[in-house]
């Protein structure tokens, strides 16, 4: 039930026949286990159904030609053994219990060992009519009570308290001490590279999690800006692991800001999960933009817009509009049927109804300054596209002086600030 479980020693039997008690001790280890996700592995311990529980190997087998009946008390103890020491607080013991059985379960924690405990005690086999509802609630109650979630860690935590403090002082510089969704999402990433970098500092690349690793670390080195960085761990995870899809769209980001649209293009298309077709679609969309081909951009966001919804919808109109603008001046048209749909004074409809020429530039920057957390993150996005309204209308100084305020807001984990980089540069005077 786990990946690449395998077993690590003999299991071990006790069969008292008098005292009517069979025991069954088995160890495993399971190198694929869990999901990395910000230095800890999340895990779901599965509890096994009571006549699995009863199954084993060949060994662990009583040969009996009768019926077994069904035993008055079971109990599991799963032990898992984490790399480092827990140092969450043990949740209370939980119990689901009437007159037809008793199930309860309980968390024990020693140092960097954690048992789940379940113990299951028969009460009546016989349920009357008027107890069926009830006994039938207490069941699935069980169920949900028989499984549980641990998040083992991988590292340290404590001793990492040093590096926090540096990170804080480095975005005080970067950001100032104002509190926002920016200065959140700006840590959290830092945060993410952190752990990363310790975490393949102790494996290396031998590691069964190294390339979730360099996966994770690639993100964010992206959000962050560090786009040479992005690249080579965004290979560095595909090489580990080359089934890891999104690693492709980490590394068409990077391709992205390098100045290699097409290199990006043909990165993301390797990228075929059907859940994230939207994010790829447009893109790759945005690939083709910057590679000048704006009929086939125009072309593949229009499907990005279809299979969008919320503001990943809004946001890919936009680029339609623009890639259909830039390659034709039919930006309105192509928009149309998407342009009723679209509030003029919401973030990010405001984004579009400027666009085509509907809401000014000063309602743009009003809407953006709404919400005071994601102010800095908005009024960056907004520069960008009244950046991109003033580009379409000839008046390219003053685009550039958008694009500027956009980089200054330092909202690396927006696509935006990489786009006004680009855009700074293809339209500098030789």
């Amino acid at each position: 039930f786990l990946p690449r479980l395998r077993a690590t020693g003999t299991p071990v039997l006790r069969d008292d026949r008098d005292g009517n008690v069979f025991e069954i001790e088995m160890q495993h280890e399971a190198p694929g286990l869990g999901r990395y996700e910000r230095g800890v592995l999340p895990v779901e311990l599965p509890a096994l159904e009571l006549m699995d529980a009863l199954t084993g190997p060949r060994e662990a087998r009583r040969e009996m030609p009768f019926l077994v009946e069904q035993p008055a008390l079971l109990r599991q103890r799963l032990r898992v053994v984490a790399p480092r020491r827990f140092s969450t607080r043990t949740p209370p013991p939980n119990e689901v219990a009437d007159k037809h059985f008793r199930l309860t379960s309980r968390y024990e924690v020693q140092g960097n060992s954690f048992d789940y405990v379940l113990t299951y005690e028969r009460r009546s086999d016989e349920v009357l009519p008027a107890d069926l509802h009830g006994f039938r609630e207490r069941v699935q109650a069980a169920r949900r009570l028989a499984g549980v979630t641990v998040r083992l860690p991988l590292l340290d935590f404590e001793a990492l308290r040093p590096a926090y403090a540096d990170i804080e002082k480095r975005l005080d510089r970067k950001l100032g001490r104002q509190s926002d969704a920016l200065r959140d999402i700006v840590t959290r990433q830092e945060v993410e590279r952190l752990f990363a970098t310790e975490l393949l500092a102790a494996t290396g690349d031998a590691g069964p999690l190294a390339a979730q690793f360099y996966r994770e670390r690639a993100i964010a080195h992206s959000m962050l800006g560090d786009f040479e960085a992005t690249l080579a761990d965004a290979e560095r995870s595909l090489a580990a692991d080359p089934e890891d899809g999104y690693s492709h769209y980490t590394r068409g980001l990077a391709l992205i800001a390098m100045g290699r649209p097409a290199d990006a293009e043909a990165a993301m298309r390797q990228y075929l999960e059907p859940a994230q077709r939207s994010l790829v679609t447009g893109g790759i969309g945005r690939a083709l933009f910057y590679q000048g081909q704006y009929a086939q951009a125009e072309r593949t966001l229009r499907e990005a817009v279809q299979v969008a919804s919320g503001d990943d919808r809004v946001f890919s109109t936009a680029w339609l509009f623009l890639a259909a603008e830039r390659g034709g001046g039919k930006g309105r048209e192509a928009i149309a049927p998407y342009l009723d749909d679209i509030e003029r004074l919401s973030w990010p409809g405001v984004v579009v109804h400027h666009l085509v020429g509907s809401a000014t530039q000063e309602e743009l920057l009003e809407v953006a300054r709404r919400d005071k957390r994601m102010e800095r993150l908005n009024l960056a996005e907004a520069h960008f596209y009244a950046g991109q309204r003033l580009l379409l209308n000839g008046r390219t100084s003053d685009a550039r002086r958008m694009f500027l305020r956009t980089l200054e807001a330092q909202a690396t984990p927006y696509l935006e600030h990489t786009w006004a980089e680009l855009e700074l540069k293809r339209t500098a005077t030789p």
